[in-house]
C-alpha cells in the first residue's frame, strides 16, 4: 500500500466523525444500507473497529472483549472521537505498518490489515451518511486505496461474501469512476440508483 496510507486514514477517519457529529439523537435507529443494522448498531461497529484496529497497532491482535463502548447511545460523538483519536495517534508510530500481526483473515503486515480498515471505516461512513441523508460522496484517494485494498491485500472472495462480510457484487457501468467501482464492489448501491 500508498508510503501516506496512515495520512489518508486518518483524513477518512476525520471526515467519518465529522459526519458522525451530524447524527442526530432521532435518527440512532434508523434503518441504514447493512440491513441488520440501524444507526446505533452501525456506530457500534464503527467504534469497534477504531478500537481493535488500534489494537492490531500497538499489540499486533484484537482483543475482542474490549472492542464496545458503554453508554454508546449517550455520547456517540464523544466515543467515536476518543476512539478515533487514540487510533491515529497508534498508527502514527515509526514502522508500525511493517510489522506482523494477527488478523482475524489471517497473518498479515500491519500495513496491510490498517489497508483493510480504511476500506471498511470509508464503506461505513457511507452507510452513515446514506442512513442518515447526509453528502455521502467519497473522496476519490481513499476510494482508490480502499479499492485496492479490497481487490489486492486480501481479496474479498464468494466465501467472505456468502458469510455476510460484504455483499454481492453489483454491476458497474463501463468508464464509472473509483468511487462507483468501490461501492459497486463491495455490494452497494448508490441512492440514485434504487
Amino acid at each position: 500500500m500508498t508510503d501516506d496510507l496512515v495520512d489518508v486514514y486518518e483524513r477518512t477517519v476525520r471526515a467519518t466523525g465529522r459526519r458522525v457529529a451530524a447524527v442526530r439523537p432521532e435518527q440512532l435507529h434508523d434503518p441504514t444500507p447493512c440491513t441488520e443494522w440501524d444507526v446505533l448498531a452501525l456506530l457500534d461497529h464503527m467504534v469497534g473497529g477504531l478500537l481493535a484496529y488500534g489494537m492490531i497497532a500497538v499489540d499486533g491482535r484484537i482483543d475482542f472483549r474490549r472492542i464496545h463502548a458503554a453508554d454508546l447511545a449517550a455520547r456517540y460523538v464523544d466515543v467515536y472521537e476518543e476512539a478515533a483519536a487514540g487510533a491515529i495517534a497508534s498508527w502514527r508510530r515509526p514502522g508500525v505498518l511493517e510489522e506482523p500481526c494477527r488478523h482475524p483473515l489471517g497473518p498479515m503486515r500491519r500495513g496491510d490489515a490498517l489497508a483493510l480498515h480504511h476500506a471498511d471505516h470509508l464503506l461505513h461512513g457511507w452507510d452513515l451518511c446514506v442512513a442518515t441523508g447526509q453528502d455521502a460522496a467519497l473522496d476519490e484517494p481513499a476510494a482508490e486505496l480502499a479499492f485496492r485494498a479490497l481487490t489486492s491485500v486480501t481479496p474479498v472472495t464468494d466465501a467472505l461474501r456468502a458469510g455476510g462480510y460484504w455483499g454481492a457484487e453489483g454491476a458497474v457501468a463501463p468508464g464509472s469512476g473509483i468511487s462507483d467501482r468501490l461501492l459497486a464492489f463491495s455490494g452497494r448501491v448508490p441512492p440514485a440508483r434504487r
